[in-house]
């Protein structure tokens, strides 16, 4: 059999208030085609479908589009949804009914039985997916929230790791029960794994972080592939080729420009699993300039003079998006209008302007005690000297003061 993993698609993300709706149809547009070439079984989607547990319209627009595309290519692939830690469990669940008919199985959150005692429903966690060849068996775990894990202290990462391989562990107990000879075991999960690669700028830390990171050994050893979402970076986890992030199909920030974008295509043969990674065209470019060390704005104006001109024909939203990095050793109040005036006619969107200074630690800095005895001015030029190693300009004075003036008159005093 053979299956897809992709996770973390982030539909309605936003990149400094620039939509990605452009890049989310096109990867969508690509993906189809690729389940319809690899002849894909099943396609798996391991969490952080949207970016926000509110998505917009158009973002839901977007996902039951691709389902029903996708159904009228290829009316017997498989599609298996689990929620992230973006993703609302109760939206993603809502729709549950219909597309349950539909062949798709979503599981937003850990479900739990009707009756009231608080017991994991695990056959809704369990999706069997039959082949020619055998039965794959699928345990659809989603992101386990804190209120997921029962009475545990989750303060203590232990107790939290032993709640969580609980669950697995009665995920594939189960799939045990059912399984024949020749079948195969694939489980899905959203979190971190102890060792995995994180992108500091996009990921949220979960479960309080690195210190609940999970170890690998909570997939027991007869699981054919462990489809795994949360981290942006594709990559296996420790030594294990089998349990796999398939990373985030786009950039989510600035420095996830150079990821490998990428799906998995996983042949399962009962116990081995074979994977490929396909790599995801970019519908546009991310860009930074300059490309690592910062520059100072005199070097940096050149650069952007020498981007393509704008053309009347080409359409904002396919536009590559624009990162500028500069290096100030002292104040530039005009910084945003000149590197905007020196883009407004090449053919890109500007999208931050990440600044850096250069520190001059002082060590004649006041002690904290010491300020409730300085005027506002006397700390401005001190914090100004700590940061520029100098006193400020005259005009960057006067502007201090009309701030502190309508400052303190707004406050009456």
């Amino acid at each position: 059999m053979r299956i897809l993993h992709t996770s973390d698609w982030h539909l309605g993300h936003q990149l400094h208030d620039i939509s990605r709706d452009y890049e989310h149809r096109h990867f969508l547009a690509w993906l189809r085609s690729v389940i319809v070439d690899e002849q894909v079984d099943a396609l798996l989607v391991a969490g952080d479908l949207f970016d926000t547990a509110n998505p917009p319209a158009a973002s839901l627009a977007l996902f039951y589009d691709f389902i029903a595309a996708l159904k009228r290519d290829a009316p017997n692939v498989h599609i298996v949804v689990i929620g992230g830690n973006h993703d609302s469990p109760t939206r993603l669940d809502a729709p549950v009914p219909v597309l349950d008919v539909l062949g798709v199985r979503v599981v937003g959150g850990l479900p739990r039985l009707a009756s009231g005692e608080g017991e994991i429903d695990v056959d809704r966690l369990i999706v069997k997916i039959p082949h020619s060849g055998g039965v794959v068996w699928v345990g659809a775990i989603p992101f386990l929230r804190p209120g997921d894990l029962g009475a545990v202290d989750t303060s203590s990462s232990d107790a939290t790791i032993r709640a969580v391989r609980s669950i697995y562990n009665s995920v594939t107990d189960a799939i045990r029960m059912r399984m024949k000879s020749g079948d195969a075991i694939v489980l899905m999960g959203h979190g971190t794994m102890v060792g995995g690669s994180i992108s500091e700028m996009s990921e949220r830390r979960i479960l309080r972080g690195d210190s609940h990171a999970l170890p690998d050994d909570i997939f027991a050893v007869d699981v054919s592939y462990v489809a795994l979402g949360h981290l942006h970076l594709p990559q296996q986890v420790g030594a294990r080729a089998n349990v796999r992030y398939s990373g985030a199909p786009l950039a989510l920030a600035m420095n996830e420009a150079d990821y490998p974008h990428q799906v998995c295509v996983v042949d399962l043969h009962e116990s081995r699993a074979d994977v490929r990674a396909l790599r995801v065209p970019k519908a546009l470019e991310l860009l930074c300039i300059p490309k690592r060390d910062r520059r100072s704005l005199s070097e940096i104006l050149p650069m952007l003079a020498e981007l393509p001109a704008r053309s009347a024909a080409q359409r904002e939203d396919m536009l590559p998006l624009l990162e500028v990095r500069v290096a100030l050793d002292s104040p530039a109040p005009s910084l945003r209008r000149e590197v905007e005036a020196a883009v407004a006619d090449r053919a890109v969107r500007l999208v931050s302007i990440v600044v850096t200074r250069e520190r001059h630690d002082s060590p004649d800095a006041p002690a904290v005690e010491a300020l409730a005895e300085m005027q506002p001015i006397d700390i401005f030029r001190a914090r100004y000297a700590r940061e520029f190693d100098g006193e400020p300009p005259d005009d960057l004075i006067a502007a201090f003061n009309e701030i502190l003036s309508v400052a303190q008159h707004s406050e009456g005093r």
